[in-house]
């Protein structure tokens, strides 16, 4: 079968297309017949790392990892699916006129998408519900903050929490262009509407350049999900006082929040700050005391005080 093979050249990878071998599928896999592939960020920077921790792997470095088709065949093991099925998801090597996609990680492709529509959702969508429910735990009533709301991600986590029932989503972008568009996906343009309680869950697609700024919006005890680092990975600032008296997290409570996980109340801070000044305080060494009569000369000072 064709593919699109990533090979490297003296000028850096590339793309090129070759003829590989056609997948075997094992018990699990399902064999897909490619009517469309999506594209990602990682297909753009051309690495083949990006799919190394899933066990289905093509035997060449065959990029892509979104794609949509139909089901030609499929492993024993394999429930739910038949011959023919429209499927879609994310499987290593989508770049092939066939690719083989575990069943557990394959959707239907409702009547109302296009092969090409279809490509285009797996990756967002499983990466958006991963972030808000997997890993932010977001409950209904939660303030959620999305930056790069404008990415396709960003987009899809708007919807997704919203349909979940926060109480409010905030969102970012830096390009001015796109803020009326957001505003019509029901975003609250300013984290003032929070009323001072900040973001109890942070979709963050920027990365290290936003961290000072999550810092300072984020609720106490939030979760702060890392999706991407446009932005970079690293960043250095000097976190306000305030901001590290609220981020500053130790396992227990002594008030009547003990069901939280984390505290910032004035007892636990004074209890961490005695702890800390425990740890960071030298060894204290006390000399031995001999009793009297052990062989050793008691010598008796008189008192500094002196009676009238």
């Amino acid at each position: 079968m064709r593919a699109m093979v990533i090979t490297q050249r003296a000028e850096g990878p590339a793309l090129e297309l070759q003829q590989v071998p056609e997948p075997v599928p094992g018990p699990d896999d399902l064999l897909v017949a490619v009517r469309a592939i999506g594209l990602n960020r990682a297909e753009l920077m051309l690495l083949t790392g990006h799919y190394e921790r899933i066990a289905t792997r093509p035997t060449a470095a065959i990029a892509g990892l979104e794609a949509a088709g139909e089901v030609i065949g499929m492993g024993a093991a394999v429930q739910g699916f038949k011959i023919g099925d429209g499927v879609m998801g994310m499987p290593p090597g989508a770049y092939a006129e066939r690719t083989l996609l575990p069943h557990r990680l394959a959707m239907r492709v409702p009547d109302a998408l296009s092969w090409e529509r279809a490509a285009a959702v797996p990756v967002a969508l499983l990466t958006a519900h991963d972030a808000l429910v997997t890993n932010g735990a977001m409950r209904a009533g939660d303030t959620v903050l999305v930056l790069g709301a404008a990415t396709g991600v960003g987009i899809v986590a708007v919807q997704a929490a919203r349909l979940l029932g926060p109480a409010r989503v905030l969102g970012t972008s830096t390009s001015p262009s796109k803020h009326a568009p957001l505003a019509a996906l029901g975003i609250d343009a300013v984290l003032e509407a929070t009323g001072g309680h900040g973001a109890d869950v942070v979709i963050d697609m920027v990365g290290a350049s936003a961290a000072p700024g999550i810092m300072r919006c984020a609720a106490v005890g939030a979760r702060w999900v890392q999706v991407g680092r446009v932005g970079g990975s690293s960043h250095r600032w000097t976190a306000p006082g305030r901001s590290r008296r609220r981020r500053r997290r130790t396992p227990g409570c002594a008030r009547t929040c003990s069901s939280a996980r984390w505290c910032s109340c004035p007892e636990d801070t004074a209890r961490r700050g005695a702890a800390r000044r425990r740890a960071a305080a030298p060894p204290t060494v006390r000399p031995r005391r001999r009793r009297p009569g052990s062989g050793s000369r008691r010598i008796c000072r008189p008192s500094p005080r002196t009676r009238p």
